[in-house]
């Protein structure tokens, strides 16, 4: 049972919340017709006459989408968490005592992980409603996700500063003090030049390259992409998969197989780098957090409450729209907003260890 709840948490969580959506609308929407495709209230019926059976008909798909995917965190904490209380000297001085497996579980396991649990369930509210912005645009959801993502797409900034204000307002569960929003005309005026000068660069890029490589930053996998495969061809449109075109074809004719492995060597490129940049945050944050004194340990205690505090798909458009469009201001976004959980992760393991009794016995020494 550990081996599956182990390995089904693992599954989930490096699963993404829009691939967990298109399954199921794929399968129960689509195949089955047990749910509709889309939206939160059925087409064409006056607003009098939908119900509440109506409505939560249309919003269950979403939340079995955003519930499936946000067990696994709780679970794999609340696993390790009551092995190590099972393990524990009061444990087996209660098993010495003679009291069942049943009553140390209730008395001693469920107490001391059902807060740590409850904590960490509030805390992924942000994660929650960051992630319906994915799973509302699967399921044509009306909500703030898309609101988000038109205001990201049209450089509606007020708009999405005002959505990321009202969600932080939401989830948060502390006063972080007083912080000003503000936007004045000339940063405005940069960002249309610096858009301006990218299209007329993109402009520039698909005349000379009608393939798409170097507008789609697959410059490294050039000789691969090249040639008749990544062109259009309206011949071989909506193929089934094969020997010659293993994913089939799209639409327009391009082999599908051949843009999966132009987007997975971007994808790969983004992700190490993110992640070696997130990494580096969270020890630096979470180290001086710990051990620089109670200023510093504040100061970083309401950096990761703050960015927590906020969805990560929001704060990530927000930080990529800043940053720059592109593959930098992409990489800026994800690294800029995934190491706070991390860095509570390593100032709590220091304390822990501050604590411990050979590291007492260092100092006396």
């Amino acid at each position: 049972m550990d081996r599956i709840v182990t390995g089904y948490s693992l599954f989930v969580a490096s699963t993404p919340a829009f691939w967990v959506a298109m399954v199921l609308l794929m399968v129960f929407a689509v195949k089955l017709h047990w749910f509709p495709i889309g939206f939160s209230v059925p087409i064409g019926m006056d607003a009098g006459q939908i119900s509440i059976a109506d409505r939560i008909r249309h919003a269950l798909l979403p939340v079995v989408a955003l519930s499936i995917t946000g067990i696994s965190s709780i679970a794999l904490h609340t696993r390790e968490k009551l092995i190590e209380v099972m393990e524990s000297d009061y444990v087996l001085f209660a098993r010495a005592r003679g009291e069942s497996d049943w009553s140390i579980l209730r008395r001693h396991g469920l107490r001391n992980i059902l807060l740590p649990a409850m904590t960490l369930q509030f805390a992924s509210v942000s994660e929650i409603i960051g992630g319906s912005v994915l799973v509302e645009q699967v399921f044509s959801y009306p909500g703030l996700g898309q609101a988000a993502v038109t205001a990201g797409l049209g450089s509606d900034v007020p708009l999405l500063l005002g959505i990321t204000v009202v969600t932080a307002v939401i989830v948060r569960r502390e006063p972080c003090g007083e912080c000003s929003l503000r936007r004045d005309r000339p940063a405005d005026q940069r960002g249309g030049e610096a858009a301006d000068e990218e299209n007329r660069r993109i402009t520039e890029l698909r005349a000379s390259d009608p393939g798409g490589c170097a507008v789609s930053g697959h410059c490294g996998a050039r000789k691969f992409l090249a040639g008749s495969c990544i062109g259009t061809d309206f011949t071989r449109k909506n193929l089934a998969p094969c020997i010659q075109y293993p994913f089939g074809t799209d639409w327009m004719g391009r082999d599908m197989f051949v843009r999966t492995v132009a987007g997975l060597s971007l994808s790969i490129r983004i992700g190490l780098l993110t992640a070696a940049v997130s990494a580096v945050m969270a020890f630096v944050l979470g180290l001086s957090a710990a051990v620089f004194g109670k200023f510093v340990d504040s100061a970083v205690r309401l950096l990761i409450d703050i960015v927590m505090g906020i969805p990560h798909m929001l704060l990530l458009i927000l930080i990529s729209f800043a940053c720059g469009r592109g593959f930098w201001g992409v990489v800026c976004g994800i690294a800029f907003t995934h190491w706070a959980s991390l860095a509570r992760l390593i100032c709590g393991e220091v304390l822990q260890l501050k604590q411990s009794q050979y590291v007492k016995i260092a100092e006396k020494l």
